[in-house]
């Protein structure tokens, strides 16, 4: 069995405003509601990982190309970043292709 791959689940946008990152939902049954999130830069970088299907995996990989930090470190926040993004309906699974 294959790693699952992860994307953008639609239900949000992530723009700039006045050189802020702002998550905004706009799918009706987004879990934040109404709220607006404030991604820090790490989860602003993985944001625009998963905007192609990758494997948690593939987004520490890229992580740690960008980023200077232990290893560890880095798949901790990749896996916290997915996990919370899974729970707010963020991320979805990736059909097969």
């Amino acid at each position: 069995m294959s790693e699952p791959r992860y994307q953008l689940s639609g239900q949000y946008l992530l723009r700039d405003i006045a050189g802020e990152a702002v998550i905004i939902p706009i799918g009706e049954d987004a879990p934040a509601g109404n709220a607006l999130l404030e991604p820090n830069d790490t989860a602003a970088f993985l944001w625009h990982t998963f905007e192609q299907p990758r494997t948690a995996e593939q987004a520490v990989q890229l992580a740690m190309n960008e980023y200077e930090g232990d290893e560890a470190m880095i798949r901790a926040q990749v896996c916290g970043f997915v996990q919370a993004a899974l729970e707010f309906q963020i991320l979805k699974e990736a059909d097969e292709a």
